[in-house]
């Protein structure tokens, strides 16, 4: 990889930890008022700021007469050595990260072999002690053999919500930008708070379709399952995961909010996720040793003149 190049990724690693502090308190304010969906919603703005600085740079790359944001912004100028150890640590990181995630997928590969189907896309297996959904063309839902059939019901349930909203593929970006902006401390938090907000959007998703009448049971059902299962690591989609505290009171309080309200903060969403473009925009970018290029840039033009020159005396 280029200096180049691994200064991009680390330079947006810093935009995305200035995004995830500017979602924080708006994120606070939204989980009091409205449904869970919504702050799930707002971690959009980390794809979409990405995105536009992938296109962007894109563009500068075709087309290098487009005026370019990119030459504006504040600099933080380092040295050639500073560069060749920032990015010798990164890609040892990036090689124990991704080699975590490979890890726990083939282990989740492992434990599955043997597996009994009972339903449509639902499994059963004794090798396994937690509940979740792992695939990501075709998802398939996993229960261990200890579960009561009782609780079949709000496992499915919740984990066909997943499915249908393609959590599951939210979850491996997710991973993914973890395995590339590791360094970013900030990021890792807020991995955490997505999760749960994850969940707890299903959560509801699942009382819309049942009613509230069914709060007590999945409640209990989360009660049950936190307790006698552990949670899941990895790529896959576990029931049990997030904040259980949280996800119970978040369903025993459960209502449904008005159209209008989700209106109105689904286009408050969208604003966040467009406002956050211009945010990322006053965090000091890493660049590779301008200053040098500069000066030998005037070097050469000055060369260039004295050339010029003594051609033009021998000629006379």
């Amino acid at each position: 990889m280029s200096n180049v190049a691994f200064l991009w990724i680390f330079s947006r690693g810093m935009e995305l930890g200035v995004i995830v502090l500017c979602l924080l308190p708006l994120r606070f304010l939204l989980r009091k008022k409205v449904p869970r969906l919504f702050s799930y919603l707002l971690w959009t703005a980390i794809p979409v700021n990405i995105g536009y600085n992938l296109v962007m740079r894109f563009i500068a790359m075709i087309d290098r007469r487009v005026p370019d944001r990119f030459f504006n912004y504040p600099k933080i100028v380092v040295d050639e050595t500073v560069v060749f150890l920032m990015r010798y640590g990164w890609c040892i990181g990036t090689i124990v990260v991704v080699f975590g995630m490979v890890f726990y997928y083939l282990l989740f590969l492992r434990r599955l072999v043997g597996s009994i189907r009972i339903r449509e896309g639902v499994y059963v297996t004794d090798r396994i002690n937690a509940s979740f959904t792992l695939g990501l063309f075709a998802p398939k839902i996993y229960l261990p053999f200890s579960l009561q059939e009782m609780y079949y019901e709000p496992v499915i349930l919740h984990e066909r919500v997943h499915i249908a909203r393609r959590d599951v593929w939210m979850k491996y970006l997710a991973i993914g930008l973890l395995g590339l902006f590791w360094f970013q401390p900030i990021l890792w938090f807020a991995y955490r708070l997505f999760i749960n907000d994850m969940e707890e959007a299903c959560d509801e998703a699942v009382l819309r379709q049942k009613g509230e009448d069914f709060r007590e049971e999945y409640a209990r059902s989360l009660v049950e399952l936190s307790c006698r299962l552990s949670k899941v690591r990895g790529v896959a989609i576990g029931y049990g995961n997030g904040e259980i505290k949280a996800r119970i009171r978040n369903v025993m309080n459960y209502k449904r909010a008005g159209r209008k309200v989700c209106i109105i903060t689904l286009i408050l969403c969208c604003l966040f996720a467009v406002l956050a473009i211009p945010i990322s925009w006053q965090v000091p970018r890493v660049v590779y040793g301008e200053r040098n290029i500069k000066k030998e840039m005037e070097i050469t033009e000055k060369d260039m003149k004295k050339h010029e020159i003594v051609v033009k005396e021998n000629e006379e």
